[in-house]
């Protein structure tokens, strides 16, 4: 049962995150964490519609045809009706009804063989969306899934890495990436289970709204989605793929909080591990769930702090951009007209700026990313469960060590 309560913990974590990114700080040691984080997905984990087209087009010709009758005279407009009216009776063998002769200047009425054709024409210009969608999806799951499960590897080992740095408070790679290589490929086998779950569920997904909309016929041409259609058929797919979403983020949540830390412990599987992780979260089921409330809630405060980090870097970023390239620039390319300096500075200049830019936007995640990590280490250890990655007095500062020291503790 957890006797400490939350808002210790979370005071217990930011002093913690204090004193292993700034106490001292070390750009040295922020790039090696960084990049920890980086590979181990610690920075995430931590137009208009045309119906009415055709109505607009009517309006128009309303609204020309009133103001070209506006100023004449009554005998006039009645003149100009009984002549309509004449033209609009179709003697037979003429015309049928509703077309037009090969240039008349008669009204072209839709529905008409010669606006079928001139639509016609018109359709064979737009692209074969249903042509290209479902061989540009089948090359990016092809290309894709090496890449995917390349990642999920690196990942996966980089988990224990990061669990390590964070624990020891020192960013060491090549030492635990060796020594939690079977439980870093054990929870990469769970990866691809899950990276196969969500790909048949795609598919299966997919598969669905595609048929929706081919017996929609949204792939013929000159067709408009109404909204009730984009209801009809993508609702569903969309719930299910929502519910899909959330039980995954649940999953994933007390997976890399909870299962990695324990696997790491306990030198174990991932299989043994999740037997653990059960029988502790059947035993400590109300302090799991104020977990994920708390965690939720975490999650939309720094998101917030964030943004508006993020916002300020942003905005000293483009003044020094503006400083260092705009102004030298304007002055080379347009007072100057030396375009080609100008142009070679921008690409000397604006590269490391660039760099810098990606740099800094992924170091405003890092101060998070360590206050979850401790954060989840700190609530495993107040559950008295036999788990204590993290002992709950006071922090200070942890003399590194080599893994395996302690016998399979981190």
């Amino acid at each position: 049962m957890r006797e400490i309560p939350v808002k210790e913990l979370i005071s217990k974590s930011v002093e913690r995150t204090k004193l292993i990114l700034f106490r001292p700080f070390s750009l040295k040691k922020w790039l090696k964490f960084l990049v920890i984080a980086v590979l181990a997905g610690a920075l995430s984990t931590g137009g208009g519609n045309g119906s009415g087209s055709w109505g607009n087009r009517n309006n128009d010709t309303r609204t020309d045809t009133m103001s070209a009758q506006e100023g004449r005279s009554p005998a006039q407009s009645a003149a100009d009706e009984a002549a309509g009216k004449a033209e609009e009776q179709v003697t037979p063998g003429t015309a049928d009804a509703g077309s037009n002769p090969a240039g008349s200047d008669a009204p072209r009425y839709i529905g008409s063989p010669l606006q079928k054709q001139q639509e016609s024409g018109k359709q064979s210009t737009q692209v074969p969306w249903e042509k290209i969608l479902l061989p540009g999806l089948a090359l990016l799951l092809i290309l894709g899934t090496p890449l995917a499960i390349f990642f999920a590897w690196l990942g996966a080992r980089f988990q224990f890495i990061w669990l390590y740095a964070v624990v020891s408070n020192d960013p060491l790679i090549k030492e635990p990436f060796r020594y939690y290589k079977k439980e870093g490929n054990s929870l990469f086998r769970f990866f691809l289970l899950i990276y196969a779950i969500n790909i048949a569920a795609i598919l299966i997904l997919g598969s669905r709204a595609y048929f929706g909309m081919k017996e929609a016929r949204v792939f013929e041409p000159g067709f408009v989605l109404s909204a009730s259609e984009v209801f009809r058929i993508f609702t569903v797919p969309l719930i299910i793929f929502a519910v899909i979403v959330i039980g995954m983020a649940v999953l994933f949540a007390f997976v890399n909080h909870f299962l990695v830390p324990i696997m790491a412990m306990n030198k174990t599987s991932f299989r043994s591990a999740w037997d653990t992780l059960v029988k502790i979260a059947r035993e400590h089921a109300k302090d799991f769930f104020i977990f994920i409330l708390a965690l939720v809630g975490l999650r939309i405060v720094t998101a917030i702090m964030g943004v508006i980090i993020g916002g300020i870097v942003l905005l000293a970023a483009l003044i020094a951009g503006l400083i260092v390239l705009g102004i030298p620039g304007y002055l080379l390319g347009s007072v100057l007209k030396a375009k080609m300096l100008a142009a070679v500075l921008g690409i000397i200049v604006g590269i490391p700026i660039i760099a810098l830019l990606i740099l800094l936007g992924l170091s405003i995640g890092l101060p998070f990313a360590v206050f979850f990590r401790n954060f989840s280490l700190y609530y495993l250890s107040s559950l008295k469960c036999g788990y204590t990655p993290l002992p709950l007095e006071e922090p200070g500062e942890a003399a590194p060590e080599e893994p395996g020291e302690t016998g399979g503790v981190i």
